[in-house]
């Protein structure tokens, strides 16, 4: 799969066209439409291909670890060290231009139409069966205000991707799709180190513990924004990462921030997992254990629930910056993620830029 480029968007009503001449925009519906153009940002991107267009208004590399590890948490308290980084909220944007600030803006904003459309119904229960001519200019309303909140909570970006930047962006796409292809995919979240021999033969023999949740991975664009490519995204919770064509668009809930290519740093490891869940497909067991272990290995006879559990080799991925981005990617294909971590290491410099009218 590579990049797709539209030359047209819709947002609400309006349709945006890009063309040689700038950015247009048009509003009406099929068979009658208004519009005016060229108008919005253009802001460059880098001298090798790599442009967008966009409307106003609107950490430490991991080292190798082959220890065996177990993913569900022990009863006893064990202290587990927070591997997420920074939220959004918290990192400064490293990339260019305003975008940030355009989306965090458009994400703040309120819906009125759900609340109009409430007290409009309100009403006319209320008031019927006089209440039925409300329905006249509230219809008509309502579909204004759900098409105006969908303009103001949307930020339209249009990339103009060329020469290295396109393939580079294209083989990111590919190579994501890859670790899409991963039948188990998960972000760890925290890990734990089991510090007692108790605390390990009632968790397998491992040596740590690991908190994880599953991740998604998609190729629409994200929300509030609007944009001509796919935008591969990995999505875990309310955190997603967004990898655009000139930084990497990071979202904790509907706060917005990112991290320059250049400062990312991608680090692809290999560890040993003991699975108590579904054993994916896709995975390699190395070998075995059991639920409740004696030091020496064999099971723990005075569980009667005791049961044998795989020991996975699984795949790992860092994605971390200087400004306190941390994602640990686990997956079961053990290299789902390497072509994918070269592609980024290769990524083309892209210098800070500015934007202006047209």
């Amino acid at each position: 799969m590579g990049i797709y480029v539209r030359q047209s968007l819709n947002a609400g009503p309006f349709r945006f066209n890009l063309s040689r001449s700038g950015l247009g925009v048009s509003v009406g519906v099929p068979g009658f439409r208004v519009g005016s153009g060229p108008r919005g940002n253009y802001v460059h991107a880098g001298a090798h291909g790599v442009y967008y267009r966009a409307s106003l208004g609107g950490g430490r590399p991991p080292t190798t670890n082959q220890r065996t590890t177990w993913q569900r948490p022990n009863p006893a308290p064990i202290p587990m060290a927070d591997l997420t980084g920074a939220a959004a909220t918290q990192l400064l944007p490293t990339g260019p231009g305003d975008l940030i600030e355009q989306l965090n803006v458009a994400a703040g904003k309120a819906r009125t139409a759900p609340w109009v459309g409430g007290l409009l119904g309100i009403l006319v229960l209320a008031t019927l069966p006089f209440g039925l001519l409300l329905l006249i200019p509230g219809v008509p309303l309502a579909w204004w205000l759900v098409m105006h909140d969908q303009i103001e909570r949307n930020v339209v970006v249009f990339y103009d991707v060329a020469d290295h930047p396109a393939a580079w962006f294209s083989a990111l796409n590919e190579a994501l799709m890859e670790y899409a292809a991963s039948q188990g995919k998960w972000r760890i979240n925290a890990q734990g180190s089991l510090a007692t021999v108790h605390q390990r033969k009632i968790n397998g023999n491992a040596s740590s513990l690991l908190d994880r949740t599953p991740v998604t991975v998609s190729f629409d664009h994200p929300k509030h924004l609007v944009t001509n490519v796919a935008v591969p995204t990995i999505t875990s919770g309310h955190d997603a990462l967004h990898f655009l064509p000139d930084r990497l668009l990071v979202r904790t809930g509907k706060r917005y921030s990112d991290v320059s290519y250049g400062i990312l740093s991608v680090q692809p490891s290999t560890r040993r997992f003991i699975e108590s869940g579904t054993v994916p497909a896709d995975g390699i067991r190395v070998d075995t254990t059991w639920r409740f272990a004696n030091v020496n290995g064999g099971p723990d006879r005075r569980f009667k629930n005791n049961r044998m559990l795989p020991i996975m080799q699984y795949g790992n991925a860092q994605l971390a910056s200087h400004s306190g981005l941390n994602w640990d990617l686990q997956f079961s294909r053990i290299n789902a993620f390497d072509r994918a971590a070269r592609t980024l290491q290769q990524s083309p410099a892209l210098p800070q830029i500015s934007g202006g009218q047209p």
